[in-house]
């Protein structure tokens, strides 16, 4: 990987098969374009009431040339 990744998790451990998961998902990014210059993902737990499974919202920086791209996802109940 040749983009700056920073991983960062709040309110809850980060664990390795995440960040690999989370790795392997920028690695795809970069086959779609190698313009990306700085990745860096936000992953958190909600606040909410308590749920069978974890739920977690994702925000993604992409800073590519001249630009920066900002994608955030929340769970869906």
């Amino acid at each position: 990987m040749k983009l700056s990744l920073q991983i960062t998790a709040r309110d809850f451990e980060l664990t390795d098969a995440i960040k690999a998961e989370i790795t392997e998902k920028v690695e795809k990014l970069e086959n779609f374009c190698d313009q990306i210059m700085k990745c860096r993902v936000v992953v958190e737990t909600p606040h909410r009431r308590s749920h069978d499974g974890k739920l977690y919202n994702v925000n993604i920086d992409l800073k590519v040339p001249g630009s920066e791209i900002v994608i955030k996802r929340e769970p869906n109940e």
